[in-house]
């Protein structure tokens, strides 16, 4: 299952699976558009699959943009993983 990552302007849509193999491609393009827009939405309906590294990775990001004073918004039904993970990082 392969990975496919669009943007239009500080929207990012990500389809396919999240995972070790490709996880630097969407760091690339999420540390692009956050470096030119002060907030970002990532859409995760498309996600069908994310492995460890790919939930660590939204989390490093997600921490990352927190640190600089960017908004991140994570929109869609996404894969449950992702969402149980942010949750016990919320709750820590």
């Amino acid at each position: 299952m392969n990975l496919r990552i669009t943007s239009y302007g500080n929207f990012l849509k990500i389809k396919g699976a999240l995972n070790k193999r490709n996880v630097h491609l969407f760091k690339h393009e999420f540390y692009s558009i956050l470096e030119r827009e002060n907030s970002i939405v990532v859409n995760v309906e498309g996600l069908e699959h994310i492995d460890r590294h790919g939930i660590k990775a939204v989390l490093e990001l997600h921490k990352e943009s927190v640190k600089n004073r960017k908004n991140v918004s994570i929109i869609g039904s996404g894969p449950t993983s992702l969402y149980n993970k942010f949750k016990s990082e919320t709750a820590a």
